[in-house]
């Protein structure tokens, strides 16, 4: 939204020669809390990937308006950010589950793949359990290479994650099956 901060972003590589689009109308009502973007590789599918950072207050949540049911739907999406949730779906130590339902019903409901493991995603002071509340969710035919990259300098209590999508199916580049023989 004009005129308000960004609450999360995405950057995509220059370098990459991907097309990149802002998808405005999926996160008018969020307040900059969700970002999405539709990425073409050259000669690819449209891959969805939306970040999103859904702060941690009671009551009104400004990342859940998003369209997230047209987000999930696309061919190919990924979802990554800052769920703030705890929950046994993603996490099987979780002890509490503030903030959960919604994530647990879009995973649910759109078939989304977790890519999270057992390692926590938020450590330090602030963090008194097993914390996993930075999530990367995808639809299924997406296919990731995902790992935390522990304890790099950030300034943050939340460790950094780094995925990529795998293979020229996964990043939705058509391969050709002819053969000359």
């Amino acid at each position: 939204m004009e005129g308000e901060a960004a609450k999360c972003w995405i950057a995509v590589n220059r370098a990459s020669k991907c097309r990149v689009t802002e998808l405005n109308d999926m996160t008018r009502e969020c307040g900059n809390y969700v970002q999405v973007v539709e990425v073409v590789l050259l000669g690819g599918s449209p891959i969805v990937i939306a970040n999103v950072y859904d702060r941690h207050t009671k009551g009104d949540k400004p990342a859940h308006r998003a369209y997230w049911r047209d987000i999930a739907k696309s061919k190919g999406v990924i979802i990554a950010g800052d769920m703030n949730a705890h929950s046994t779906v993603w996490n099987p130590r979780a002890t509490r589950g503030g903030n959960a339902v919604f994530w647990e019903r879009l995973i649910e409901d759109e078939a989304l793949f977790v890519w999270n493991t057992d390692e926590a995603t938020r450590t330090g002071p602030g963090a008194y359990n097993h914390s996993i509340i930075d999530l990367t969710l995808s639809s299924p035919n997406i296919d990731l290479a995902w790992t935390i990259l522990g304890h790099q300098a950030t300034g943050s209590d939340h460790e950094l994650i780094a995925w990529e999508g795998l293979g020229r199916e996964a990043l939705g580049v058509e391969t050709s099956k002819e053969s000359t023989g």
